[in-house]
């Protein structure tokens, strides 16, 4: 809902259990002294993700162990990225 944000669907073949959101500035690339500037977990479908400029985001999706024996797995999968 903020001007300069922007909603980026996060999907998969077998949606995650949950998302973690992790945002740092982008200006502290390099920095390892940065702390995070917002830390949020989604955890209901859609996973629609606000999303703004000159950021780095890390993206982290658990499929949860409890439901292994319905899946046939679980376990996380991280991503790193960084917007303009």
């Amino acid at each position: 809902n903020r001007l300069d944000a922007v909603p980026y669907r996060l999907s998969a073949d077998v949606q995650p259990d949950e998302i973690t959101l992790i945002r740092w500035d982008a200006a502290d690339i390099g920095k390892t002294e940065a702390e995070a500037e917002e830390e949020k977990v989604y955890d209901e479908e859609p996973f629609l993700l606000e999303l703004n400029g000159g950021k780095v985001y890390q993206v982290t999706a658990e499929w949860k162990e409890e439901k292994q024996e319905e899946r046939g797995y679980y376990g996380t999968a991280e991503y790193v990225f960084v917007t303009e």
